[in-house]
């Protein structure tokens, strides 16, 4: 088989390059769908956005401080992200240049202000309004009612553990009855613990921090009864 010259080998590749080319290469300023490579099914971007077109055609960039809405294929200011009020964009710098895309930034809330960034953004507590819905040493936020409640005093004869610190969302403070008695949450007291009868042994004496009353009594000699009443 005659091998055909080097110059008519070179312009077949071009030309066949050439059809591969028209088939593939969406045209400018046009969206290609990423379940078609067909030019005849690439959708027009946005008049600001034409100039922007991303190379391989698979998104459109608009300009910086917008960001490319396809449900609707507009370029739309990247605030109306978020929410309509006291939200911003984070971090403030993803929308300063173009090409920005919905990946590139969440929306936070700004200072004094709770919520999702997006739908809404509401006032926090009026004890903190200036903080980030922080609320001070010894209270929590109550969520439910959008302020800081106080945190749990424990009883004068009580230790306080785990006290609620700055920005605590919970009432964390856990209270510690010496021996002798125990506590009860529901009442917040320290209540002490049962007294053996006269004619009992004390087997197990309530120790430090029980939540219950664990006193267990034995009577003695001849008598009989739980401990507590022995006859």
């Amino acid at each position: 088989m005659r091998r055909l010259p080097e110059r008519q080998l070179r312009r077949r590749r071009r030309h066949r390059l050439r059809r591969v080319l028209q088939r593939h290469v969406r045209p400018p300023g046009s969206l290609l769908p990423s379940s078609s490579v067909s030019s005849s099914s690439c959708l027009p971007c946005p008049d600001r956005a034409n100039q922007l077109t991303s190379p391989d055609g698979t998104a459109c960039l608009c300009p910086a401080g917008q960001v490319f809405h396809a449900a609707v294929g507009l370029c739309q200011p990247c605030a109306l992200r978020c929410a309509p009020a006291n939200a911003r964009i984070q971090p403030p710098s993803a929308c300063s240049q173009p090409g920005a895309t919905l990946a590139d930034f969440s929306c936070a809330c700004n200072a004094g202000y709770q919520g999702d960034g997006y739908l809404a953004c509401l006032p926090c507590p009026a004890a903190n309004r200036t903080l980030w819905c922080a609320c001070p040493p010894g209270t929590y936020f109550f969520s439910s009612g959008q302020r800081c409640a106080a945190c749990r005093v424990c009883p004068a004869i009580a230790a306080t553990l785990s006290p609620c610190l700055y920005g605590s969302t919970a009432d964390t403070t856990l209270c510690r009855c010496p021996a002798l008695y125990y506590y009860a949450a529901a009442a917040n007291q320290c209540r002490p613990c049962a007294v053996c009868h006269a004619r009992a042994a004390l087997v197990v004496a309530c120790a430090a921090g029980v939540q219950t009353d664990t006193t267990q009594c034995r009577c003695l000699g001849n008598a009989t009864g739980d401990g507590f009443a022995c006859a």
